[in-house]
């Protein structure tokens, strides 16, 4: 059986619309993902970033 991998990412853009994303974290379970999720989101933000998201994605997933 095939492991079900979350990865946490986190996409930041400035104010000219470039953005960059990297893996936050991996689990196993979405609801932990997303749970973490919202930790981050409630922390304070660091850098002058218009934009700061993070997103629950699968592993190796496409988007659709």
């Amino acid at each position: 059986m095939t492991d079900i991998i979350w990865l946490l990412i986190l996409t930041v853009c400035r104010a000219d619309g470039m953005c960059v994303s990297q893996e936050v974290e991996e689990f196993n379970n979405y609801n932990v993902c997303t749970q973490t999720r919202f930790e981050y989101e409630a922390s304070p933000k660091d850098g002058d970033w218009k934009n700061i998201v993070y997103t629950c994605k699968l592993k190796n997933g496409t988007q659709t």
